[in-house]
């Protein structure tokens, strides 16, 4: 059973990368904690500084 990973996260399997705000980046950090399955399903999970990292952060994925 996976644990509760919150809306944001839901659809991060599909994605190369997905953006997320600080309490879920926290909320990822603790799910790959316990679990390193669904922490693989997951993906690349990652928080921008702020707008103008946005680019740079598409850039690498």
């Amino acid at each position: 059973m996976f644990p509760t990973i919150g809306p944001g996260l839901t659809m991060a399997a599909y994605a190369d990368l997905t953006l997320v705000d600080i309490r879920a980046l926290e909320n990822m950090r603790r799910v790959r904690a316990k679990d390193a399955v669904a922490g693989r399903l997951l993906g690349h999970v990652e928080r921008a500084a702020g707008y103008s990292s946005i680019p740079s952060l598409l850039a690498q994925a």
